[in-house]
């Protein structure tokens, strides 16, 4: 499986303001009710620049909740720390966790599963670091029911790529289920139109993961495919599917 190499993007990751656009997770209020409001540990997982807690620490600063960032980029840490996010930022790998059995309330995991190089190994760490009643969030691209992407058209060696990176819904729920959780997911597929000047904007930029696992030249070629199109046409239609699935250790 093809690795991103996030230094390369690092300083620049923030720069996509879509990456900023992330919803208060009512997960957290629900673990704090199970534990009638007492203190807990939530995990941010493959953690990148910190958005997800810069988003959550202020909703929840009412309750007493121990922030734990983890990634394995020293970059991307090096960016969340620059933050000053009141969560401790910890260098590590999801498939062998820097923290002890039982010790985390909620993990969750945003647009990073497919980073992982050994996915069912990752989960048996989530399984083992976390409390019983404790859950685990994963929020995802969903590549399987994905078919008309604008990055697929313009990079369609980038499709097989993440062929090789995702795994399918119903494996990521099977291998919850194996593990004993109890599961409970749901899939959004959303079409609509993709503008060719943001279309054209995300790509220049290319702090997509995928973007970075082709060669210079096959990007080049997407790239001026897009160019071409976005002189004749104003938008695309295009769609995008996300999973949000979640696993309950019983």
């Amino acid at each position: 499986m093809k690795t991103t190499d996030y230094s390369k993007i690092a300083a620049k990751y923030d720069d996509n303001k879509i990456r900023h656009y992330i919803e208060t997770d009512k997960n957290i209020l629900h673990i704090l009710e199970l534990n009638n409001f007492e203190r807990i540990t939530v995990l941010d997982l493959a953690c990148g620049t910190g958005n997800y807690l810069a988003q959550q620490i202020p909703e929840y600063d009412q309750y007493e909740i121990k922030w734990l960032g983890i990634d394995k980029s020293p970059d991307m840490l090096g960016v969340a720390r620059q933050k000053q996010l009141n969560a401790e930022l910890i260098i590590g790998d999801a498939c062998d966790i820097p923290l002890e059995n039982e010790s985390v309330d909620y993990v969750k995991i945003r647009f990073a599963f497919h980073h992982f190089s050994d996915k069912k190994k990752a989960l048996r760490e989530i399984f083992r670091v976390l409390k019983k009643g404790g859950m685990v969030s994963i929020y995802n691209l969903s590549h399987d029911y994905m078919h008309y992407s604008w990055v697929y058209k313009y990079y369609p060696q980038v499709e097989q790529i993440d062929s090789e990176r995702f795994p399918k819904s119903m494996e990521i729920i099977q291998w919850l289920e194996d593990l004993h959780f109890e599961t409970q997911g749901n899939i959004h597929t959303i079409i609509k139109k993709f503008h060719y000047a943001d279309i054209l904007d995300d790509a220049r930029h290319r702090d997509m993961s995928q973007l970075n696992l082709i060669s210079d030249e096959e990007y080049e070629a997407g790239l001026n495919k897009i160019i071409e199109d976005g002189k004749t046409n104003e938008y695309m239609l295009a769609d995008i599917s996300f999973m949000d699935f979640s696993g309950k250790k019983c």
